[in-house]
């Protein structure tokens, strides 16, 4: 079997394939398909942005030139090829040159029709971790001005 693709770069998005694209562009988490090369076949236009760079580029590289060797991704990809089944991990660091420094969580599944093709995708958790190391800052200033308040109330 080979997989279809909903478009190749540049081409038509007209009846239901355009219809399919349309909804994985309305989702604004980044998602890549990667055949059984390690080569990208399709990416959503968040994961443009995500990466800083065109549905085109993305489309001539492999999942290599753009994650690090060492990522958890490919051993994540490597499971999900062996066991069939898709996998889930939470607060990874991923952190290339395109990207900077991101807490992610990575969704990688296997495509039925798709003889080793997996569908990668990436949720930012960047901005929410950043909000809560803010909070739990704040809370913890809260409770040293509060036990101090305590303090010199007792003095």
């Amino acid at each position: 079997m080979t997989l279809k693709l909903v478009r190749k770069p540049g081409g038509p998005a007209s009846g239901v394939e355009g219809w399919f694209e349309t909804v994985l562009n309305a989702l604004a988490d980044p998602v890549l398909v990667i055949g059984a090369e390690g080569d990208i076949d399709y990416v959503n236009q968040a994961a443009e942005q995500f990466f800083d760079a065109s549905q085109s580029w993305l489309c001539e590289r492999t999942l290599k030139d753009l994650i690090p060797n060492d990522s958890p991704v490919f051993t994540m990809i490597a499971q999900v090829r062996n066991d069939g089944a898709s996998l889930s991990e939470y607060g990874v660091t991923l952190e290339t040159p395109r990207t900077g420094t991101r807490q992610v969580t990575i969704q990688v599944a296997p495509i039925a029709e798709g003889e080793g093709a997996v569908v990668v995708s990436f949720h930012d958790r960047s901005i929410a971790s950043k909000m809560t190391r803010q909070m739990d800052s704040r809370n913890a200033a809260r409770s040293v001005t509060g036990m101090a308040a305590v303090l010199a109330h007792e003095v």
